[in-house]
């Protein structure tokens, strides 16, 4: 059986991700990677439907919100690695929650990714938009 899949700047959507779950429930690793026509229902899918997976990296889709980010808490003890690329649509404390609960800690650095945009990126977004940097601590 497949045991891993990266998707990669495909236009489909939850039910996409859906067939693939329905078709390869064994996966150990899956990766999306921009495809921008996924939302939250992406979580539940992967939480319910891949009982074996334990690297998960979903990024470039921006109509994931902190619904998403919660529902992926659900199999924080499940997963070795998760790989997440913040939309818009999330807040930091969202984030952070998701960190928390997947037990990130100096002894444990390798568990969480938090995929972000260069800070350069940031900053032009802030400038164009007219918007006050925000301040990093």
């Amino acid at each position: 059986p497949l045991r891993s899949l990266a998707v990669n700047c495909t236009a489909f959507d939850d039910n996409g991700v859906l067939c693939i779950a329905d078709n390869c429930p064994q996966l150990h690793t899956l990766l999306l990677d921009r495809c921008e026509y996924w939302t939250d229902g992406i979580a539940t899918i992967v939480t319910l439907q891949f009982p074996e997976l334990h690297h998960f990296r979903l990024r470039r889709s921006e109509m994931l919100s902190d619904h998403a980010l919660h529902i992926l808490g659900n199999i924080a003890e499940q997963l070795n690695c998760l790989e997440l690329e913040p939309s818009f649509s999330m807040s930091g404390f969202a984030v952070d929650q998701l960190r928390e609960r997947l037990g990130c800690t100096a002894q444990q650095p390798n568990t969480w990714h938090l995929l972000l945009p260069p800070t350069e990126v940031v900053s032009l977004i802030y400038d164009a938009a007219g918007e006050p940097r925000p301040v990093v601590s």
